[in-house]
């Protein structure tokens, strides 16, 4: 307005949520649109250590309607599929958007989360819905989402798009998972092994600890 330095009249505020990991997919074709924001996942996106995510095993056929928007119009159908992201160790919210805008049903799709049955969705056909899942542990560095088939009239599950966002820090840390030897050993045993779930940071763990 002219006058400068009002304190109240010229001070600005905004809100900034800094997230470890926050990934967007958006699945479809080489020619399908792709939603604001979104990475697109092709077919042909096989995981790799370089890129930080991809399809594991065998990979599905893309598609593309015509209605819907950017995100819901194209999707990637198989009887199984399986997506992996590398992310820092944490606890993620994570949503699935799957569906189809055309005439085509989807039932009795089988959703894992880290080798954890989460639910099952069915889709109407020209439905499209989103799903949220909070609260998913990852301790690998790497977060799998696993669709499939687990019968019903249709033979395929589809997927349109994905969020994973970073929820918390890992609230476990490194676990022992095994002891070897265990139980009673003949002397003399010179070491002790003990696996964890999860990496440790070199140094972190010693001998005197």
């Amino acid at each position: 307005d002219g006058s400068k330095g009002e304190e109240l009249e010229d001070r600005y505020s905004t809100q900034l949520n800094l997230v470890a990991f926050l990934g967007r997919f958006d699945f479809g074709t080489s020619t399908s649109p792709v939603e604001a924001g979104y990475v697109p996942v092709l077919p042909t996106t096989t995981y790799s250590a370089a890129l930080g995510y991809g399809w594991q095993g065998a990979t599905g056929l893309g598609v593309v309607r015509a209605n819907g928007t950017a995100l819901t119009r194209d999707l990637i159908y198989a009887p199984a599929l399986t997506f992996a992201v590398d992310v820092p160790n944490g606890t993620y919210d994570v949503k699935l958007t799957t569906g189809d805008t055309d005439i085509y049903p989807h039932d009795l799709m089988g959703v894992f989360l880290e080798g954890t049955q989460v639910t099952t969705i069915s889709t109407l056909a020209g439905q499209v819905v989103t799903a949220a899942y909070s609260g998913v542990q990852v301790n690998d560095g790497q977060l799998t989402l696993r669709l499939q088939d687990l019968g019903g009239i249709d033979a395929n599950v589809v997927i349109n798009g994905l969020q994973v966002i970073w929820a918390g820090p890992d609230t476990f840390g490194p676990r022992v998972i095994a002891a070897s030897p265990s139980g009673n050993a003949t002397a003399p045993v010179d070491r002790l092994r003990l696996p964890f779930d999860q990496p440790l940071l070199p140094g972190s763990f010693r001998v005197a600890d």
